[in-house]
């Protein structure tokens, strides 16, 4: 939401809150609770989000949730909380989903259950929320709560890299580079690579080098390792100003 700073803006979203519009109710919570053109007010902010919520007001509802869930402007009730987490939940709100998965994973608020968490995981992250797909990966990564499986696990690395996260980019090019979880395929490492290291992720920056020199993935280019060792060396990568020496050193 774009904040309608200006007064005048903010007194008509008021009184369309105050008469009972949901959407309008929602931004002025949000407005209270930031203290955002207005004075700070955590519980006028709960408040209303709980009649926003009420009326069917799907992000309402995990906000008030979250209200809830941390005795944010309300009396923390996490029993409550999962209710109206599971309400957003069902009308697909991914990051309702996620705080549900944590209340069942930690048995607070609800029956704590392992399997209704990762499915609640799997399927905020089916919707594109970029914490669960690191949530899982991380998971089958290293095995938590879930067999270890670095297919799994590369899986959901996949779909957070093609959302944009750079760590992700990066482990996927490893990935690739190395064979795990996938089929080793050094063109696709070196294209990962790249990508995060266009972002100026120090340890893309350093794999991309090592790549150029190799010529793994690229052809064999010395100017451009040395070129992104020494951006990896900057951006304060431990072991690349050892490496951009023996770079160095063979260009002579």
């Amino acid at each position: 939401m774009k904040a309608p700073f200006a007064p005048e803006k903010i007194r008509s979203l008021m009184k369309k809150a105050e008469a009972g519009h949901p959407e309008s109710q929602y931004e002025m919570a949000l407005l209270f609770h930031d203290g955002l053109g207005v004075a700070k007010d955590v519980a006028a902010a709960a408040a209303l989000y709980a009649s926003a919520a009420k009326a069917g007001h799907v992000l309402a509802q995990n906000n008030l949730a979250y209200c809830l869930d941390n005795g944010d402007g309300i009396k923390k009730d996490r029993k409550l909380a999962a209710a109206w987490y599971g309400k957003a939940a069902q009308k697909k709100d991914d990051v309702a989903m996620l705080n549900l998965a944590l209340l069942y994973e930690k048995g607070s608020g609800v029956a704590k259950d392992a399997k209704k968490a990762m499915a609640l995981r799997k399927r905020s992250a089916m919707l594109g929320n970029l914490d669960a797909c690191l949530e899982l990966a991380e998971a089958y990564e290293k095995g938590k709560g879930v067999a270890k499986s670095m297919a799994q696990a590369f899986k959901w690395f996949l779909q957070a890299a093609k959302s944009g996260d750079v760590g992700s980019q990066n482990w996927v090019g490893y990935s690739y580079h190395e064979g795990e979880g996938v089929k080793k395929d050094l063109a696709q490492a070196a294209k990962w690579y790249a990508l995060a290291a266009k972002a100026g992720f120090a340890s893309a920056e350093r794999n991309l080098a090592l790549c150029y020199y190799e010529g793994e993935g690229v052809k064999r280019d010395l100017p451009q390792a040395i070129r992104w060792m020494r951006l990896a060396r900057d951006h304060g990568h431990a072991k690349a100003k050892k490496d951009l020496a023996v770079l160095m050193a063979e260009k002579g």
